[in-house]
């Protein structure tokens, strides 16, 4: 009778340890669907201003935190190897993602960075030995097609929105970064799901900000275009630092909760709040394309929800 009643308890468990992964997923969809829109009120302020500014404030957030834990670093030399993986792949994947939107239009970028879906099932499916279905693979591509009809490349669809600006040198630069920013995007959130609840999210928030402070320095003395923003920037650049390291946070305790793969897609659906936002806030219709689109990304995330509770119950 004991073991009757264990039995299901841990498959409650494990059942709510996976929705609760999807649910925070979900959750840091959101507030990254807000640092992208603060990020549309910028007016003097750069790339690396704005990234300056997130490492800051994630970096001396996490200060107290780490101080009150007691905890510094990871005694495990394996862990601590996942960790540095995880922190560097993670502050270069951001960095190369802003680079790559000023040499590219933001439909380029984002189509190209979307690739980062599958690979993370992949590599999650070689190095956890997470299992990879076909049904998997489905909603996958379905949430990779859903990706391309919002973005709309023009590699794509055309040249009508081209930036006739971009040059072919640096438009070549910005596919580079834009592709290397989804590679180390999938290594990162492998990583974070190999390191598991083994290491504490405030522990990688801040080896992930130190990363990024330094390259975000390193760059903007390499450029020499250190300015002073107005106020209204300064505003915008900490708000949405604070949704980046809310997002971040989310994010790192969704995949140690959750699957990696399914984790992932349903993170996706940022695409789709950015445009929900951009109509309310800012009077941005969206093409029926991006109507199409959005509807395949929440489809994939749907299916992906109920096939997670549906693995959980039969295990």
């Amino acid at each position: 009778m004991i073991e009757a009643t264990e039995e299901p308890t841990g498959k409650c468990k494990k059942t709510c340890r996976s929705m609760l992964g999807l649910t925070l997923a979900f959750a840091s969809a959101i507030f990254a669907a807000i640092m992208t829109l603060l990020v549309k009120f910028l007016q003097e302020a750069g790339a690396d201003h704005l990234l300056l500014v997130r490492w800051f404030v994630q970096y001396f957030f996490m200060l107290p935190v780490l101080s009150w834990r007691r905890e510094a670093y990871v005694k495990s030399r394996r862990t601590n190897i996942t960790l540095f993986v995880a922190s560097t792949t993670c502050a270069f994947a951001s960095t190369a993602l802003f680079f790559s939107l000023t040499m590219l239009p933001v439909g380029d970028a984002v189509a190209i960075l979307s690739t980062y879906v599958p690979l993370v099932g992949f590599f999650a499916c070689v190095f956890l030995k997470e299992p990879c279905r076909v049904s998997d693979v489905c909603f996958a591509v379905l949430a990779l097609a859903g990706l391309v009809l919002v973005a709309r490349p023009p590699f794509i669809f055309g040249s009508e929105t081209q930036s006739p600006a971009s040059t072919s040198g640096s438009r070549t630069l910005g596919i580079i970064l834009a592709t290397a920013a989804a590679l180390l995007s999938a290594i990162a959130m492998v990583a974070i799901r190999k390191m598991g609840d083994k290491v504490h999210f405030s522990l990688f928030l801040f080896y992930f900000s130190l990363w990024g402070f330094v390259i975000s320095i390193i760059s903007i003395l390499s450029t020499k275009e250190l300015v002073l923003p107005c106020l209204d920037d300064i505003l915008v650049m900490f708000l949405s630092a604070f949704a980046a390291l809310l997002n971040a946070i989310l994010v790192t305790l969704a995949l140690q909760n959750g699957a990696a793969g399914p984790v992932t897609i349903v993170c996706t659906s940022e695409v789709v709040l950015v445009f929900v936002f951009e109509y309310f806030f800012l009077n941005v219709v969206p093409s029926v394309y991006s109507v199409i689109g959005a509807g395949l990304i929440m489809t994939s995330c749907i299916g992906l929800a109920a096939l997670s509770i549906r693995e959980s119950n039969k295990e």
